[in-house]
Formats: C-alpha cells, sequence, structure tokens
C-alpha cells in the first residue's frame, strides 16, 4: 500500500517532465509539483472541514483550489513558465487578501516567506527573480498597512485548527526548499570535483604539450640542423669542385649528402611517430603479450639470424593494452637490447612478475650498458650517449617508449652497468575493461634465435 502512494506521488512530482526537457529545469519542476499536491491536499482539507458551512469563505477556498489544479494542469502541458508567473503573481496576492481579511492572528507571513524563497529557487532569470521580489515587498508593505488601517471581517472565524494549518503548509513548504537546496549543493559539489580532475587532467596534458614543445624547439634548433648542415656543406663542396672542373671527389660527397638526408628522414619519422602517440584516448584490449613478443620477432628473423640474437621468453602473462602502441615498446626496447650489444652470442631475455595490482615485465640483455648518471636521461627526446657513427639511430626510441608506458599509466625504469648489459622493468597496470573481469592469464615460455 505504502510502496502504491509512493509510486503515485512520484509519478505526479514528474508531472510535466519530458524525455527532452533540460536537466536543470527537472528539479524545478519536481519542486513545483509538490508545493502544488501539498497545496491541493491541505485546501482540500480545509474545504471539507467547512463543506457543512456554505459562505464566501467556502467560495474562496474552492476557488483557490480550482487555480492551483489549473497551474498543476499548465505544468502538464508544458507551459512551466506561465505556471510560475501564474504561481508567483496569484498566490502572494490571495495570501495579502487573506491577512486582510483574517487580520494579522492567523500568521499569513509564513506563507509569504516560504513563497519568498520559492522565487529564488523556481525562477532562472535575474530580471523575472528581480520583478516578483518587487511584488512581494509591494504586497508585504501594504499588508501591514491593512493590518494597520483596517478592520479584519473575517477575524471572528479564525480558530486554532486554521493557524496549525497555515504554519504546516509553511513548514513543509521551507522543508522542501532546504532539502532541495541541499541536493543540488551536494549535486554540483560531485559536478565541480569532477571538472576539477577533468581540468588537472587538461593541465596536466597542458604541461607535458610544453615540455614537448621545449624540447621540440631545442631539437630544431640543433639535431634537425645537423644533417642539414652537412648537406649544406657537402653541396657547397660539390658546387665548388664542378666550378673547377673537377669530380675527383663528388661520388664521396654525394654519399654524405645522402646520408645526412636519410638521417634528416628518420629524424622527421620518429618525431611524427613520437607526437602521435600523445592523441586521442587509448584504447585497450586484452592482449597475450607472448604473442605480441612472438609477432615483433618474426618480423625481426632477418636481423636476428644475422646479429646472433637469442629470444627468451617466461612468465608472459595477458595485458590489457593498445596493441599498436605495446608492440612499438617491446619492438623498441628488443631493438635496442640488439643494437647496443657486441656479444658474439646476443641474449635478450624477456620474463613477468604478476601481483595483484600490476604486471611486472623485466627486459634483460647482455649488451654494452648504461653508466648510472645516464639512466634519468635516456627517456628524453634525441638523447644519444655515443657518437653516432659507432652506432645509428635517432635518440628518440627509449622517449616513446617513455610516452607509450604514460598512455598506460604505468612506468619504466632502468638498471644497468657498462659492460654488464640493461635490465628495463616496464610496470603496467591490471585495469579491467568495463564491469567484466579480465580474462585468464596464459603463460608462455620459449627460446628463439
Amino acid at each position: 500500500m505504502l510502496s502504491t502512494l509512493r509510486n503515485i506521488l512520484n509519478r505526479l512530482s514528474h508531472n510535466g517532465i519530458r524525455p527532452d526537457t533540460e536537466e536543470s529545469q527537472v528539479t524545478r519542476i519536481i519542486l513545483l509539483n509538490r508545493i502544488l499536491l501539498i497545496t491541493i491536499a491541505l485546501l482540500t482539507a480545509l474545504s471539507i472541514k467547512g463543506l457543512f458551512e456554505w459562505g464566501w469563505t467556502e467560495v474562496f477556498l474552492y476557488g483557490v483550489t480550482l487555480l492551483t489544479l489549473f497551474i498543476f494542469l499548465l505544468v502538464r502541458w508544458s507551459h512551466f513558465k506561465t505556471a510560475i508567473g501564474l504561481f508567483h503573481g496569484i498566490y502572494p496576492l490571495l495570501l495579502c487578501l487573506i491577512g486582510i481579511g483574517f487580520g494579522s492572528e492567523l500568521g499569513v507571513e509564513y506563507c509569504l516567506f516560504a513563497l519568498l524563497c520559492s522565487v529564488l529557487i523556481l525562477n532562472e532569470g535575474k530580471n523575472s527573480k528581480l520583478l516578483f521580489l518587487c511584488w512581494f515587498a509591494l504586497l508585504y508593505v501594504s499588508m501591514n498597512v491593512g493590518f494597520r488601517y483596517v478592520e479584519a471581517p473575517f477575524a471572528y472565524r479564525i480558530d486554532y485548527t486554521d493557524r496549525i494549518v497555515l504554519f504546516m503548509i509553511s513548514a513543509i513548504i521551507l522543508t522542501l526548499f532546504v532539502m532541495t537546496f541541499l541536493r543540488e549543493n551536494r549535486k554540483y559539489y560531485k559536478e565541480l570535483q569532477k571538472v576539477t580532475g577533468r581540468l588537472k587532467d587538461k593541465n596536466e596534458e597542458l604541461n607535458v604539450a610544453n615540455r614537448d614543445l621545449e624540447q621540440f624547439a631545442a631539437i630544431t634548433s640543433h639535431d634537425l640542423k645537423t644533417p642539414l648542415r652537412s648537406i649544406a656543406s657537402f653541396a657547397g663542396l660539390i658546387k665548388r669542385d664542378l666550378d673547377r672542373g673537377s669530380t675527383e671527389n663528388t661520388g664521396e660527397y654525394l654519399e654524405f649528402v645522402t646520408s645526412a638526408a636519410k638521417q634528416m628522414n628518420f629524424l622527421i619519422s620518429d618525431i611524427l611517430e613520437y607526437s602521435k602517440l600523445g592523441k586521442g584516448k587509448v584504447e585497450k584490449v586484452n592482449l597475450s603479450l607472448s604473442d605480441i613478443i612472438m609477432s615483433i620477432i618474426r618480423r625481426m628473423d632477418d636481423i636476428i639470424k644475422k646479429e646472433n640474437v637469442q629470444v627468451i621468453m617466461t612468465d608472459l602473462p595477458e595485458i590489457q593494452a593498445n596493441e599498436t602502441q605495446i608492440q612499438l615498446l617491446f619492438q623498441n626496447l628488443l631493438e635496442n637490447g640488439i643494437k647496443y650489444n657486441r656479444s658474439e652470442k646476443k641474449v635478450i631475455q624477456i620474463h613477468a612478475q604478476s601481483k595483484p595490482e600490476y604486471h611486472i615485465i623485466t627486459i634483460r640483455d647482455n649488451g654494452i650498458g648504461i653508466a648510472e648518471h645516464y639512466h634519468d636521461q635516456i627517456f628524453g627526446m634525441f638523447k644519444r650517449l655515443h657518437a653516432g657513427d659507432k652506432f645509428q639511430g635517432t635518440g628518440i626510441g627509449l622517449a616513446i617508449c617513455q610516452r607509450i608506458i604514460d598512455n598506460h599509466s604505468g612506468s619504466i625504469s632502468l638498471d644497468s652497468e657498462p659492460g654488464k648489459g640493461s635490465t628495463f622493468y616496464i610496470r603496467l597496470p591490471r585495469l579491467q575493461l568495463g564491469k567484466k573481469e579480465a580474462a585468464p592469464e596464459k603463460i608462455r615460455n620459449g627460446i628463439f634465435s
């Protein structure tokens, strides 16, 4: 019974709300509906009380009840602003007339104060709020003037019950306003927290973008200009020899020009690759890490055989990551393990350890190693520790790895000593897609060479 009554009241409270109704207006409509329902219920109770006493007071009560029903129907017909205008225009006038007719002992001021609060909550525009506030002020002054100079003709009909009813109306309406204010305040506070969080994220992205711009400016002034200077220098030498009619060194100079142009192309390609990693949302899916490593090994089969490389995989789990980015991550690390390695038998070991909240993936090689004071520098853009004639490359590979790890909310660190190889530690969170459980982890071991 109570559940049925609650459902009926809830449906009546949502009177006039359509699927396309703005969220900011929904709360106002519900609040007005509840005030109207309470007013109809109390007016009906007063009308029933005076059912057997016909007079001007009863006619007045019936008229106000019909007016309240009409306003309720206006809300139903989606004329919310008209309903608000009638509610705030006529009801205060009626209260003022009731106060003058029954005298100050009735306590109409409580209801007038409650309606005054509704002006601030139910009206959206500043002009409409100001207009109704002025209207309320005029009526309040007029009512007090009436209390002083007009003798109340119906004062003899006031009893204890009438005062209780008016007080109940005022108290219930004020309670509704307070509850609505607190609920909306909590809602706006939560929304503010979400917006603040998004602003912090955007601010962090902006800081990262600014750092990238600073790095790019440094790259443009140095790394990108280096091959251009080489091209310009050797082109000048070629022109000088041609002016002298000599072509003895032209072939050698052209090789330097070609090499510088290729280096320039590599630089531009890597910069574009790096910049693309910071755009858009990273879509993550369940991936078998062993399958990812196997596909990379198949693509690098020629260089693995040529460089006599052995890749050992143990305890590789399933992860949740972006497939394209995670392939690029491990391909760069494998290529570094091969490139910066002078051992006759190059060995790269890959294994993982799974924790409740994250995976730790270890990539260890027996290469030349990296001095400790370079460990924090190598993940920056174009950080090269060796001359270009010793090891080819642009110095952006590990910066790409760092960006990929950042996109996956993980971390990457290094443990290395010169001559003892390098060990990279990748930490990836074990996130779940939606509310579904992650797929069971698959372990695959193998040695490939």
